[in-house]
């Protein structure tokens, strides 16, 4: 086959050889019209230029949906580094970022931008997100799934996650493991535990752990909640505390670490704690946290790749992906063997 060149491109869009070449560079000083973008774009599609060996990656715009609210800062820390990582990959395949905040704004810009990535808490309810869908039937939400039959998702598999910290735990001789987590900030969900809570519930007692009151999971993930939920936990079993929390998040785990040393109870001699995330701030708390890491850039350069493929190739089944954690180990916890 013949490789197609920048005139034929041009020609089929009705445009000039150089608007098709200042288009594919991104020149940022090229202004032209959303009509002419897209037939640019059709034309290229259609006459296979990104099938040619020398593939390129074509200019579009996408939009950021970032449904966050400020909650605490290391909750917060997480979101910026998820929306820098956003960035970052956007500019390495030649996509024009555009951030929205609102669902009504996103669906006013929808012709502008020709897909979406979202991140923050699920606050959507099914009737939004199937407006969202019929406005911009691509999008890939980052860390949630809130309508896996419309739209992709990239998210850390937190299921193995809490399925591997049993594990480890276990491992090293410990019997009495409690849970601090947080609620599923769906709307239409709010009546199903969140993944992490549900996921513990099932394992531990397939493995013929007793947990019997030893699962707190109700408020946001923030330092506040961890605080709370661990009074409550050693309120209710003072005399007889468990060996090992796991706890669903580091934004939760700041106030876990908090709660324990104001009650006098030594980490990790008295209670080793594991948690997920890996912030930065995990490393300098008082007692340094065991957590597992997530690969953040990892998940954003999936959803970054997995949007523009869902573009280009006009597909029409939802694809869904899970990236794995890793133990980083510091004093909270340290397991016999990993």
């Amino acid at each position: 086959m013949m490789a197609v060149t920048l005139k034929q491109i041009a020609d089929s869009a009705g445009v000039s050889t150089a608007t098709v070449s200042r288009f594919m560079n991104a020149d940022p000083s090229l202004s032209i019209t959303q009509k002419t973008r897209e037939k640019i774009i059709k034309a290229i599609e259609d006459l296979g230029y990104d099938k040619q060996p020398r593939a390129i990656s074509i200019p579009r715009n996408i939009a950021l949906l970032d449904t966050t609210e400020p909650t605490d800062l290391v909750q917060d820390e997480y979101f910026d580094t998820v929306r820098e990582s956003v960035a970052e990959f956007s500019r390495t395949h030649n996509l024009t970022l555009t951030t929205f905040t609102t669902l009504k704004d996103i669906l006013k810009n929808a012709k502008k931008v020709d897909g979406f990535i979202g991140i923050g808490p699920r606050t959507l309810t099914d009737r939004e997100l199937t407006r969202l869908h019929s406005a911009l039937p691509h999008g890939v939400f980052i860390d949630t799934n809130p309508a896996p039959h419309l739209f992709d998702s990239v998210q850390p598999d937190l299921q193995q996650t809490i399925v591997d910290a049993i594990d480890i735990l276990t491992r090293s001789g410990k019997k009495k493991i409690a849970f601090i987590g947080g609620d599923d900030a769906s709307p239409d969900t709010h009546h199903r535990k969140e993944l992490r809570s549900r996921t513990f519930i099932e394992y531990a007692t397939s493995c013929g752990l007793d947990i019997t009151n030893l699962v707190y999971d109700k408020g946001p993930f923030c330092v506040e909640t961890g605080k709370t939920l661990t009074e409550q936990l050693i309120a209710n079993h003072k005399e007889a505390m468990p060996d090992a929390i796991i706890v669903a998040a580091d934004s939760l785990a700041v106030g876990v670490l908090q709660s324990l040393a104001a009650a006098h109870i030594a980490v990790p001699h008295d209670v080793a704690v594991v948690s997920i995330n890996n912030m930065p701030i995990a490393q300098y708390m008082s007692v340094p946290l065991t957590t597992y890491d997530i690969d953040i850039h990892e998940l954003t350069n999936m959803a970054v790749t997995l949007l523009t493929q869902a573009i280009s190739r006009k597909r029409e089944r939802t694809a869904h992906a899970h990236i794995g954690t890793k133990l980083v180990v510091r004093s909270s916890f340290v397991p016999e063997r990993i």
